[in-house]
């Protein structure tokens, strides 16, 4: 299958692949550990304020990457475009 139909049949979904960056990886578990000793420590209320904290978290990584995405796309797109109209001799 070409990647312009994986790509329209929506089974190509760049931010859904396993993380290959080892150091992304282990500060990803590194994060979760201290999340959980944290937890452990906090109050009802403290630990609603961390949820609601990590959720924004979350969301912010989510869109951050949504739009880093989109930026080197078009990126990727304006090069190949240069590429294509630059005229070489």
């Amino acid at each position: 299958m070409s990647i312009i139909r994986e790509f329209y049949e929506g089974d190509l979904r760049p931010n859904e692949v396993n993380f290959k960056n080892k150091k992304y990886s282990l500060l990803y578990m590194r994060r979760d550990q201290l999340s959980e000793k944290l937890k452990n420590t906090l109050s009802k209320k403290q630990l609603k304020l961390f949820e609601s904290i990590n959720d924004c978290c979350i969301d912010i990584e989510y869109e951050f990457g949504r739009e880093m995405f989109t930026v080197g796309y078009s990126l990727g797109v304006k090069f190949t475009a240069e590429g294509f109209c630059t005229k070489t001799d």
